[in-house]
Parts: structure tokens; sequence; C-alpha cells
């Protein structure tokens, strides 16, 4: 028999090479300025208006605005553009995995795609996390908040853990969740901190934590540098690597 090839374990400082964005004309830079007046002047406009809403609208005036601002975004600036001012997805999981103390794992997956670990490869289940976007965007660290909030849920759940490491992560949350406390709103979720808000200080518990359930969140190339079908053959190579390497 042949030994299947095992993907390279990267380290996190490699470059964004999978996601490169597409380059910005002059045109499109000098647009960019008004393009953000445009998108603060609806951000302001529905929130000064959003206290008179309908049955129809959304709920909370922050939903209110923050889907107004988001339809603007969408409409008045281009992919380009868009992949210009947002962190590219290997950025992302870099700033995440710092900001939680969390050790992070990229893999290679070929066909120039990456794959980034929010828990242990050896779980019991794993998540394939197809960010969205259109493969045109990058993904956002509220994706990583609600991801690694659902690793952490359904551990709690699972109840697979003996009783010292429940005691251990028990106060590992509560110093988690001072330490989240700040973290982006949007990474709802339960992305308070518990995942890894002991800073890795009892290993047993980070162990059984994240027995359960990882997810591996895939960087796919974004168009229109990379042109469709690309990205699917790089889904593909994701699920075929969890399929016959991971675990």
């Amino acid at each position: 028999m042949h030994a299947k090839p095992t993907p390279d374990v990267l380290p996190v400082h490699v470059a964004t090479r999978t996601e490169a964005p597409h380059r910005l004309s002059l045109r499109g830079k000098l647009d960019l300025l008004p393009a953000l007046c445009s998108v603060v002047a609806v951000g302001i406009y529905s929130a000064l208006t959003g206290f008179r809403r309908s049955d129809r609208d959304p709920p909370s005036l922050h939903l209110h605005v923050a889907y107004a601002v988001l339809r603007k975004v969408t409409t008045r600036l281009s992919p380009a553009q868009l992949q210009f001012i947002l962190p590219l997805t290997d950025v992302v999981y870099r700033r995440y995995a710092r900001s939680t103390k969390m050790k992070p794992e990229t893999v290679d997956l070929g066909h120039g795609a990456l794959g980034h670990w929010l828990g242990r490869k050896d779980a019991k289940k794993v998540l394939i996390w197809y960010h969205g976007g259109g493969f045109c965007l990058p993904a956002n660290s509220g994706y990583l908040g609600f991801l690694d909030g659902l690793v952490a849920s359904t551990c709690r759940e699972g109840g697979g853990a003996d009783a010292h490491a429940h005691a251990d992560a028990d106060a590992g949350a509560g110093a988690g969740a001072g330490a989240g406390a700040g973290a982006d709103p949007d990474a709802h979720a339960d992305g308070d901190g518990d995942g890894d808000g002991d800073g890795d200080g009892d290993g047993d518990a980070h162990m059984h934590s994240r027995a359960d359930l990882a997810v591996l969140l895939l960087t796919y190339s974004l168009a229109p540098g990379a042109p469709y079908p690309t990205q699917l053959r790089q889904s593909v190579q994701a699920l075929r690597y969890v399929l016959q390497q991971a675990g």
C-alpha cells in the first residue's frame, strides 16, 4: 500500500498567498473616500430614522443600522475595493489566535488552499466551515468567535470531561469572560473567551474541552483573481483532507 501524502503543517506566519487580494487600480483607490463617506452617511441616516420602525423592519436599532450599512457597502464598493480594505482570512485567524491565546495550526491543503484549525484534529467530529462572501470576500472575526463558541458549547453539553476537568474549565471560563468582554460584539454565539480564556494554563481542561468537536476553516482563493471553479476544487480538497487525513 502506498502511504497517503500528508498536507504540510505550516507556521502561522505563512504569507496569505492563497487569497492574495485583487490589485486595486488608482481609480479604485481614489473612489474609496467618496464610497466610505456614502457608507457613513447611510449609517447616520439609518440611526436617526431607525427609531420609527415597522413590524417588517429589524427588531433592534442595532440590526437596522447594521443591515443598512451592509447593503450600502456591498452595492457601493466593488469586490476589489472590499478586498483592499478587509484583512485576509489568514490574518483574521492569526489575530484571533493571538487574542484568545489559542495555539494556531494551519495546514496546506494543496491547490492553493489553506485550512485553519479550531480545536483538536483528533476530535470525534469535524465541521468544515466554508465561509460566506460569494468567493470574493475573506472571513471575518465574527465567524471565528461563533465557531470557537460552538466548539466550547458542544463540549459542555457532551459532558465527556471528568469532574476535575470541569472544575478547571469553569475556573478558566471566568477568566476568559473577563478577557473577552471587550471583544467584537458581532462575534456572538458565546465568543466570550472561554474557549482559551485560561491562556492554556490547564492542558487537561483544554484537552477535554476540545475533544468532541473541531472546526476546519478553509481559506480559498478569492475571485476575480482566482476565477470559478477554483474555489470548488479547493473546497473538495478540504473535504478530502478531513476524510482521509484528519484525526
